[in-house]
Order: C-alpha cells, then structure tokens, then sequence
C-alpha cells in the first residue's frame, strides 16, 4: 500500500509540472520524505533526473504561470522526494527562505487538491500532517491545509446554533471583517470553526486560524498572521503593507481567535482587508474591533425551555438546543442519561439556571462524574455563592480558561479599567436587569474620588478637633455612561431594548454571581444594598399615585420587569431589621400586587414583616392590617 500512496504522490507532483515529462525508468520510493543522499529507503538508487533542478533555458521559455507551477512543484519534490534539507532547496532554486515556504504552501494545497480525489478528504489530511512533522526540525512550516487539518476538528459535537451558522455561512461569504460578539463561554470560537468548517470550500486558497489567546502585545498580531500564512523575513516596519501584498488577489478565510486583549490591532486588521480585498477575515471577541469594514454578530446563549413547561412535554423538552447540550456532555460520562424524569426536570432547570451558557452547561454536565444532576442543581439554586467552583472541570485536554468559568470571567475582567471592574460589581446586587436610572442610582463613589486622611482637613478649632472630611460623591452621570458602555462592548453586560423604549441592562446569572464575588471582597455590599433598596423604595412610592390612573398599565408593566429587584431590596430591609421601611415599600405596592396577580406573594411579604416586627403596636401593623384587607378582597 506504501508504494501505491508514493506512486499517487509522485503522479500529482508530475501533473504540477507541465513541461517537466515523467522518466520511464521512475522508480517510485515507498516511505517520504526520503534521505538526504538521494537514496531511497529500500536501496535504489534514484535517477539523476531527480536531485538535478529544472533547466533554466527551460524555465525562460515557460509561460509565467508555467514557470510558477514548475517551481513549486520542484520545491516540493526536493523536498519530499529527494529529501533535501530546506537551506539546499533555496539554494537549488535561487530563492530566500520566505519565498521557499510560499512555494511550499502553495504547492501543498495544489497537491492536496489533486490527492483528495483520489484518496478521500481524511486520507489527505493524515498525509499533511506527516509532512508537517517531517519539516518541523527545518523550521515553522505552516500551510493552510495542514492547519485546516487540526484546527478544523473538534472532537465533540456542535449543538445547537444551526441557525447562527446558517445567517453566518452568508455574512462571512460577503462581508470583508465579520466580528462574532459575545459574553465568555458564550461559544464563539466553537461557533466559528464550524463555520470554517462549513465554508471552506469556497475559499479555495485555504481557511487559516490564528489563535490570539496567547499574545501579550497588539504589536505581535501581524506577525501571527504572517507567520500562520507563511510569509517569512519581513521587516517589522514593512509587515503591514507585505502582508497584504502577500494575500491580495487570494480568497483565503483569516479566522482571528480570541482577538478582546488584543484589541489595538483593530487597524491593521482594518488596513489588512481594505488592501487584500479577496480576503475574508472572521473574527472572535468579547468587544467589537470598531473599524469601518466591521460587520458584527452578536451571539447570544442558547435558548433555554420556557417557564412552566410540564413533565408530559419531555420530548420537545429535548429537542431544546440547551438541554441537548447538557444531555450529550453527560453521556459522554453516562451512557443512558437521562435516566429518570427526575434527571431530566433537573436539567432543564439547571439549562435556565445558567441561562443557557454553553461553557457554564458542558462544567455543570462534567459534575456528573461524582454528583447526581437533582444534586448539582441542589448546589447551584441553594448555593449560590458555591456556583462559580462548582462550574470547573478537571479535563487536561481543555483550554485552561475554559476549564473554570471564573476563570474564563477573569479573562474578560483584565481587559477593564478598574472603574469599569468596579461597576460591574456594583451592578452585580440587581436582579434580573435595570434601569440606566436604577444603575446611576447605586454606583458607588471612586477610590481615586475618595480623600485621603489628610486631605480635606480645616484647622483644629479651640477644643482640639478638625473638621469632618467631605463625603465623596458617586462617579457623574457621563462616567456611568462610558463605564457601562465599556461593559456592554465586552459582553459582560447584555442591553435590552424594549416595544415602549425603555433600555434595560442585565447580566448573565454567571456573571453576576462573579460581580458578587468582587463586592463582598471589597467589603462594602450593604452599602450598595442599601443604596438599592432606597432607589426600589423611591420609586415605588413615586409610582404609587400613578397606578391608579390611566397610565396604570404601562406602570404596572415596568414594575412587573422590576419585581425581582422588589423582592431583593424588601429582602435586604427584611435582613437589616428595616421593617417599617419594608413595609412602606409593600403597601406603595398595594394596586402592583393586587392587579398584576402577586396578591398570595404580597400576602407572604406581610406576614414575615409582620413576624419580624414582634408584638410591638405601631404603625406598622396598622398599615399592614390594611394592605391585608386590600389584597384578600
């Protein structure tokens, strides 16, 4: 079989060269690449055809494209034939080592094109891949089908974004920079190697991935692409304008991985497509690069079973692009899962708990392996503060940012200015989304605002005391504004536009529970609770006249959005012992309970109140002997 694949490989070779005609004494090695000598591992001698480089009177009388096709051909044959080292082959052939490996790149695709109908996609692609080892020791050798070969595969199934990959399949097809934008383990990069995978075909110069993650500096990203397309020795200073000579007039796919920490190279990427218009570039990221050319799309998680779904619906329950995520990461643990309907309600639960985020899915799934799913949705709703440990995995195959999802948070958290971390953990107290109003309300002050123990000081009055420092004021409006507009470009915050207007602002449960995690490790949670708590007591009080107007209904509706944040300031008052000011808030409340159908929650609410107030007579338990009439008529 050996001397039939040589026998193949040395047909195509030929076919590359059209005026170089094939020996008749061709004796065909059985093994590549062969030895340096010329010597052919089984003994023979090869003829001297074939260590001689082609004739030079030859060459001149060729056609350009000709002449093209000979010398690549003849790089490769040096090569994998003859076997001789790289530095021979430039000299052979009178071209610099950078030429040496576009001729080698070019010559890889055209055989593998003609070797592919022949032996099949796979069988192709074993063979470039032992090419590559044979020229690593040589230096990076790096052809766009070798990289398709590895880079392209991804050993577990795709679920669930066929719709993505459909409206994709066209955008990268016609748009010159397509920007995949999306929160951490969202799967973008998932997403877009599929999408590779998908188009290939009509980029017959070949599909290149450059993995970015990696990169410490926005200077090295040019050197990544050259090097990932195999352009070599160019000056630092001309990179940008060789590397676009380089691919202009190819129709190549350019997919840029992880691109968020490198951002600053949004402009060669942008000088790169405007200059080597045949090129696509995909790339993946937590923040738009912001160029002209950019056309973006935002990748949301995965839809998660509706609200309310019964256990007599199991079928359609599976069919749900999340659940069947989950399901298919446990059965590579457990073969039968879901066993019992008590698997299944677990996971459908466990799907809308994390908001359908894949990453944080396939880490939940993982826990099979020593929990029960009832048990690992235990741990996630009665734990919440256990949530971001237990979503990890112990895989060794794994991306290490992929292997926690903190980890993968912490990711996108370096790229912030601390003003910007510092906000995200503000915001990490609201419940279900806010407001613009609701977040300008509980930002906290800055450090960088706040004085320091000298600062601020008048003169010691005749008892010995100075005067109290200023209490520093929260960050303007316009801070908040470009704060928050920061956290949305890097996906750590989702916007939410609405049919009446309004704009809402929320974070993923994951996320959130991250932010928590940064406030309670800078110490002043109560302070943004209280400040949340006043903001939701403010508002329930200014909207209650209102709600029995004619704009009730538009009110009603804004408070029912709001009810999470409801439950979560009467909860924080409840636990301060404000139960005079909780219960404020349930009774301005009073039409918002009874009308929208929460009379059995406002019920509920009183009652703890009123437990938590004691025996004492007072006004809080006249008002709430009237709230009670209200909402039991």
């Amino acid at each position: 079989p050996g001397a039939v694949l040589a026998q193949d490989i040395y047909d195509a070779l030929i076919s590359l060269q059209p005026r170089t005609p094939r020996p008749s004494d061709r004796q065909v090695p059985s093994l590549l690449p062969l030895r340096a000598d010329g010597v052919d591992p089984s003994g023979a001698p090869l003829p001297a055809h074939h260590t001689e480089p082609p004739s030079p009177d030859a060459t001149k009388r060729s056609s350009p494209v000709v002449a093209r096709a000979h010398r690549r051909a003849e790089a490769l044959r040096l090569r994998y034939v003859d076997g001789l080292p790289v530095a021979t082959i430039q000299a052979r052939l009178n071209i610099s080592r950078s030429e040496y490996f576009r001729k080698h790149r070019e010559g890889l695709d055209a055989l593998a094109s003609i070797l592919r109908r022949r032996w099949g996609t796979e069988a192709v692609n074993a063979f470039l891949a032992r090419t590559a080892g044979g020229a690593a020791h040589e230096g990076p050798m790096i052809a766009s089908t070798v990289k398709n070969a590895g880079r392209l595969h991804v050993p577990t199934r795709f679920i669930g974004r066929e719709t993505d990959l459909a409206i994709l399949k066209d955008v990268v097809q016609s748009a010159p920079l397509t920007t995949i934008v999306g929160p951490p383990g969202a799967g973008k990069t998932r997403l877009a190697i599929e999408l590779a995978r998908h188009v290939r075909e009509s980029f017959p110069d070949g599909v290149v991935v450059v993995t970015l993650a990696e990169l410490t500096d926005e200077s090295l990203v040019l050197p990544a692409i050259a090097r990932s397309v195999g352009l070599f020795d160019v000056p630092a200073t001309d990179l940008s304008s060789a590397l676009a000579n380089f691919l202009a007039g190819q129709r190549r796919l350019l997919v840029l991985d992880n691109f968020e920490h490198v951002i600053g190279a949004s402009k060669d990427v942008s000088h790169l497509v405007s200059n080597a218009p045949d090129v696509a570039v995909l790339v993946t990221s937590r923040a738009p690069l912001g160029v002209a050319s950019e056309q973006r799309y935002p990748l949301e998680p995965l839809p998660v079973p509706a609200a309310g779904t019964t256990d007599g619906d199991s079928a359609p329950i599976q069919t749900n692009p999340a659940v069947q995520l989950f399901i298919d990461r446990a059965r590579a643990i457990e073969p039968g899962f879901p066993a019992t309907t008590q698997d299944l309600d677990a996971t459908v639960a466990i799907c809308r708990l994390l908001d359908g985020l894949p990453l944080a899915i396939e880490l939940a799934a993982a826990r099979l392996g020593s929990l029960t799913a009832p048990t690992i949705l235990s741990r996630l709703t009665e734990h919440p503060d256990e949530r971001l440990f237990l979503l990890r995995t112990e895989s060794r195959d794994g991306v290490a940012r992929h292997q926690t999802l903190r980890h993968a948070i912490q990711w996108s958290q370096s790229l912030l200015h601390p003003a910007e971390v510092r906000l995200l953990a503000d915001m990490s107290v609201l419940v279900g989304g806010a407001s613009l109003d609701a977040i300008l309300a509980i930002v906290s002050p800055d450090p960088a605002d706040l004085p320091s123990p000298s600062a601020g000081r008048l003169p010691e009055d005749g008892w010995g005391m100075s005067a109290m420092r200023p209490v520093p004021e929260a960050p303007s409006s316009g801070d908040v504004l470009n704060r928050l507009g920061s956290l949305v470009e890097n996906s750590l915050v989702l916007r939410r536009s609405f049919p009446d207007g309004e704009t809402r602002f929320t974070m993923l449960e994951t996320i959130r529970a991250y932010g928590m995690e940064l406030l309670n490790a800078r110490g002043d949670t109560a302070d943004i609770r209280r400040r949340h708590a006043s903001y939701y007591s403010r508002l329930a009080a200014e909207l209650a006249p209102a709600m029995r107007g004619i704009v009730a209904d538009q009110l009603l509706k804004r408070l029912d959005a709001d009810l999470p944040n409801i439950r979560e300031a009467l909860q924080f008052l409840l636990e301060s012992g404000e139960v005079a000011d909780a219960l404020s808030l349930l009774v301005n409340l009073e039409y918002f309970w009874w009308l929208q159908g929460y009379r059995l929650e406002g019920l509920t609410w009183l009652r703890r109140l009123l437990e938590a107030d004691g025996q004492r007579i007072s006004q809080t338990e006249i008002a709430g002997d009237q709230l009670a009439g209200a909402l039991t008529m």
